[in-house]
This record gives C-alpha cells, sequence and structure tokens, in this order.
C-alpha cells in the first residue's frame, strides 16, 4: 500500500505544479491513496475554494486536510458540509462545518482513516488537542475500524509535534506534521512502529518565503511598507502584464487605424479611435486564453507559474479601461 502525503500547498505556483504532475507520479510509482493539505491552495495564498478542491480530486487527490486558514475564503464553510473528502482540524470548536476524521475505502478495500488535527501553541484557538485526541482514540482503534490511520498534525512548534507523534505511536500509521512550510529532515518509525516526521513542508515557490513574495516579506520584518501577503510572482509575471497592459491596447490601437485608414474601410458610426483605444484595454483581461498559452508556452515549473499569475492579475485591465473611458469621455451611443 503505497500513500503520497503532500505538505501545505501554496498559492498558485503550488496548485499548477500539483495539478500537472501528480497523475504522473501516481502512474509512474503506483500510488495507492493521496493526502494534500490545501489550506494555501487559493491564489491569495490563504484558505481553497470549492473550484481548487474539485479540480485537486480530478488530478488525482483522495483526500484534502486543512488548518488555521481553513475558514479564510467563506465559500468553503458551506461547501465542507457537502464534501467528506475535504477536512478540517478536529479539534476546532464545535459546532463547526464539516468533519476532522473520516475513513475512505481504497480500490484494494483497504480503509484508511485520515485524522486532522492542529496544535495550541501559537495557533488560532481550539480546544486542547491531546484532550481531544483522547477521545477519539476511545472511539476509534487502529485494525479494528481502520486498516490503517493517518494523522495530519497542523501546528507551529516542533516539540508539540513530537509529543503528538509519540502519543499516537503504536494507534497510527503515519504522522505528519504540516503548517510550517518548511520540511524536516526527521522520518523515521516510531518504536510503536508508527511513522513520524515533523513537518511535510510545502508545495510551492521555493524562491520565496514559506510561499510568499520574498520582498515582500521582507519589508514586514523591516517594518518598511508592504502589503498583504501574495504568493511568490516572477520575471513571467511582468512580462505577461506587459504583453497585456500594452500589446493589447495599442495593437488593437494601431491595426484598427490602419483598417479604418489606409485600408479606408472606416469606423463604425458613432466610433471614435478613443473607442478602440479604450476597447484595447478591456481586452487585456485574458484569462482563460493567456492561462493556456502560459501552459503551452513553458514547461511546468516555476516559469510557468509566474506567467499564469501575470494571466490572473490581468483583471486589473477592468480598472484601467474604467479610468480611460473618464479620460477620453467615452459615451454610450444611444
Amino acid at each position: 500500500m503505497k500513500i503520497l502525503f503532500l505538505g501545505d500547498v501554496v498559492g498558485i505556483s503550488g496548485c499548477s505544479k500539483l495539478m500537472n504532475n501528480l497523475m504522473n507520479e501516481i502512474k509512474s510509482k503506483n500510488i495507492d491513496f493521496v493526502i494534500v493539505n490545501g489550506e494555501n491552495a487559493a491564489s491569495q495564498g490563504v484558505g481553497l475554494t470549492r473550484e481548487i478542491c474539485h479540480d485537486f480530486f480530478n488530478c488525482g487527490v483522495d483526500v484534502i486536510t486543512t488548518g488555521n486558514h481553513v475558514w479564510d475564503q467563506k465559500e468553503i464553510m458551506e461547501y465542507i458540509d457537502k464534501e467528506d473528502r475535504l477536512l478540517r482540524p478536529k479539534n476546532l470548536f464545535e459546532p463547526a462545518p464539516g468533519r476532522g476524521f473520516n475513513i475512505y475505502n481504497t480500490k484494494n478495500d483497504i480503509k484508511i482513516g485520515v485524522l486532522n488535527l492542529m496544535g495550541n501553541v501559537f495557533m488560532k484557538k481550539c480546544d486542547d488537542v491531546f484532550e481531544v485526541s483522547e477521545k477519539f482514540m476511545k472511539q476509534f482503534n487502529l485494525k479494528k475500524d481502520y486498516d490503517l490511520l493517518v494523522v495530519d498534525f497542523h501546528g507551529e512548534i516542533t516539540s508539540e509535534k513530537n509529543a503528538i507523534g509519540h502519543y499516537f505511536d503504536g494507534k497510527a500509521s503515519l504522522v505528519v506534521g504540516t503548517h510550517t512550510h518548511i520540511p524536516t529532515n526527521d522520518a523515521r518509525i516510531l518504536t510503536g512502529g508508527t511513522g513520524y516526521q515533523t513537518d511535510a513542508g510545502m508545495c510551492g515557490d521555493y524562491n520565496s518565503v514559506i510561499g510568499m513574495n520574498a520582498e515582500n516579506s521582507l519589508n514586514r520584518f523591516l517594518k518598511k511598507n508592504s502589503v498583504k501577503h501574495f504568493p511568490a510572482i516572477g520575471d513571467a509575471t511582468w512580462l505577461v502584464l506587459a504583453g497585456l497592459f500594452i500589446g493589447k491596447p495599442f495593437g488593437i490601437f494601431i491595426f484598427g487605424w490602419v483598417a479604418a485608414k489606409p485600408l479606408k474601410f472606416g469606423l463604425p458610426e458613432g466610433m471614435t479611435y478613443a473607442d478602440i483605444f479604450v476597447l484595447g484595454s478591456v481586452a487585456a483581461i485574458g484569462f482563460t486564453v493567456s492561462l493556456f498559452v502560459a501552459s503551452v508556452a513553458f514547461s511546468p515549473g516555476d516559469v510557468q507559474d509566474a506567467a499564469k499569475m501575470g494571466a490572473l492579475l490581468s483583471f486589473f485591465a477592468a480598472v484601467m479601461s474604467i479610468i480611460l473611458g473618464y479620460v477620453f469621455k467615452i459615451k454610450k451611443v444611444q
């Protein structure tokens, strides 16, 4: 039985890497069951959405676990009640939407229990994780209720993670930590036979500060001007934005002028060249085609991820179009 566990997926770079490569990994390594912590998968780098969950499930993920950012995208609160493959920490204050534990039947008729817990030290307030764990162990037993038990412990400090590992030693098949986004070099089998790692790390841009833009993160530490954390971007992001924000408006304007003047097709009644330029700015909003071009133009990796970020940020072209509309005094033709 081969189980693949992936630590926190962060932003667009983490999502695209997962969706572009997971199916091949599953096939090439004969993986039977995939667990992914997805609490940072949204484009902002915090929370996750219904669409991301669907994408993960479609590319081979069997269970999505979460942590302290589980509710950061509010739409997930309704969705989690309907989707039993999406878990939240079991020791969140009740009543809370969703569930923190479930048993899944694999294609090999093996029952796998997945338990999602969150630490108490330096984390959002929640029920005592050891008390909740004790109640859980009184209700469920390895080999009796399930063949394997995997525990995702979402916590900040190593001592608390070590302690939960020893608590579940002999009672779980695997205890693995998430949350810090930094992998630890301590994967081992505990004395009771339980597999353990303090933190699995992250799926995201490693040329960053735990998946977030490095420059902005440094400014926050240095108490300089900064914005809310956002996933890492790169040179390809700015090139894509330049192509959309500059290339699209001027390209449409120039070819519109060529058609109207040298080719003598003229302009539609009531339309001006200013209208053409503003329409070109609206066309700079590029999601579907731009994302597709980025996927085929670049091999999967950081460059492709950064290019896709540029495509997603093109929604700011809507703001640019509105401003240009006021500047050029564009009016609706009756």
